[in-house]
């Protein structure tokens, strides 16, 4: 085993760059972790529920959605305990939702447990993840979006779902999920004004390109710098391994920028 000077262990170090929310809840990682029993950041892990809170609502964001307050609570429910941000003493509930590619369309396209990692170590950073309104006993947008029926969990999808809604058109596969958090996301605008003030609040700007277009995750190579306007006719996942790395490296590439300027905040 390699140590550093003080006596930790190198590999885990390697994986660290940036702070890591899902490999922060192994002591032992990687040695410990486990692709399919992993653990759901986006549930328990407290430091990325405090960090949220603080990139995203600090005096400044909070006066300019006309916010008095938001507290991060754990609570339990059926002997499991989950975080929530409490906005306005609990007028808006919300919970943190990943926002990088899938891990079980990964696993289905055949990427083995090593490669599934390298994407992690900085698709599972603070560029990784956003608040949603929480649900109450009805699909939240994190559970509509999920799945073949819907979006495969794409973000691109769902960020066109909610440029959508924001023009007056719901009739998404995920409408009545953002239907259901209307109370939130009306605090950003409305029309395309309300669209661009939700991405420049949450700092989603690199998921767009010329203005308002949302890049298409799957079909684009930024690699190469080709940007494609994501359509909404073309709602699939790719099956082949290399199909899928090159999503996740597209997906990657912006959520690496986007943990840059986010921890850039979170130090001060």
């Amino acid at each position: 085993m390699r140590k550093d000077l003080e006596g930790n262990d190198t590999r885990r170090h390697m994986y660290m760059a940036f702070k890591n929310y899902l490999f922060s809840l192994y002591p032992n990682f990687p040695r410990d972790f486990l692709i399919q029993t992993r653990k759901d950041p986006d549930t328990c892990n407290g430091e990325l529920y405090s960090d949220l809170l603080t990139v995203f609502f600090g005096d400044k964001q909070l006066k300019s959605l006309g916010l008095a307050s938001v507290k991060k609570e754990k609570q339990k429910y059926q002997g499991r305990f989950y975080y929530t941000l409490f906005v306005n003493k609990g007028k808006y509930l919300l919970s943190s939702d990943y926002i990088g590619a899938s891990i079980y369309w990964a696993i289905e396209a055949g990427l083995n447990k090593e490669e599934i990692v390298q994407f992690l170590k900085i698709s599972r950073t603070l560029g990784g993840h956003i608040v949603f309104p929480r649900g109450n006993g009805t699909p939240t947008i994190n559970q509509a979006r999920g799945g073949e029926k819907t979006y495969y969990d794409r973000f691109d999808l769902t960020l066109l779902a909610l440029k959508k809604w924001y023009l007056g058109d719901a009739d998404t596969k995920i409408g009545e999920a953002i239907e259901r958090g209307k109370d939130w996301f009306n605090l950003f605008g409305r029309g395309i004004e309300g669209f661009h003030n939700f991405i420049h609040f949450f700092h989603l700007e690199d998921f767009l390109f010329e203005d308002d277009k949302i890049i298409d995750l799957i079909d684009s190579d930024l690699d190469q710098g080709i940007r494609t306007e994501l359509q909404t006719k073309k709602i699939d996942i790719p099956k082949d391994k290399d199909g899928y790395k090159r999503y996740f490296r597209n997906s990657n590439q912006i959520v690496r920028n986007r943990t840059t300027i986010l921890e850039r905040l979170l130090k001060g």
